[in-house]
């Protein structure tokens, strides 16, 4: 299972968006009122995402300027043998426990304010993780 988000031109790509994520939801949460509770926190949450991945691709592009482009590509060689895809299915399932227990967190903090709309994205969330684990574990199991 090789990722091609590794690529360098990805990265800028990635890069930008990240950055116009940034920009653009800083701009609607600082223009929009503050009785647009919705607006403001879905412009949060763009802005958030957006920094999440600037700094993904930023790290990205740091690393592979700090260890050349010869030993990044090594690298990427490596991530596609078997030892590669064992640590990255580790790391996708540490991520997949990561996502939903930050999910649950979500969903308590809701359940703790009394937010109806949060805690019903919240379940309906965890419910989209737990499908996309099945469907992903589904479809690596055929290709084995």
């Amino acid at each position: 299972m090789k990722c091609k988000l590794t690529e360098k031109k990805n990265m800028t790509v990635l890069l930008i968006v990240g950055l116009t994520m940034i920009a653009v939801g800083a701009l609607g949460g600082f223009l929009l009122p503050e009785e647009r509770h919705l607006l403001v926190r879905l412009a949060g949450f763009v802005t958030g995402a957006g920094l999440a991945f600037t700094v993904m691709a930023a790290g990205v592009l740091i690393w592979r300027s700090l260890v050349g482009e010869t030993r990044a590509n090594e690298s990427e060689m490596q991530m596609q043998d078997e030892r590669g895809q064992a640590i990255a299915y580790r790391a996708q399932s540490a991520l997949a426990i990561a996502a939903v227990g930050a999910l649950i967190v979500i969903e308590v903090a809701a359940l703790v304010r009394g937010d109806e709309f949060y805690m019903f994205l919240g379940a309906a969330l965890c419910v989209l993780c737990a499908a996309v684990k099945f469907v992903s574990m589904w479809a690596l199991g055929r290709r084995m």
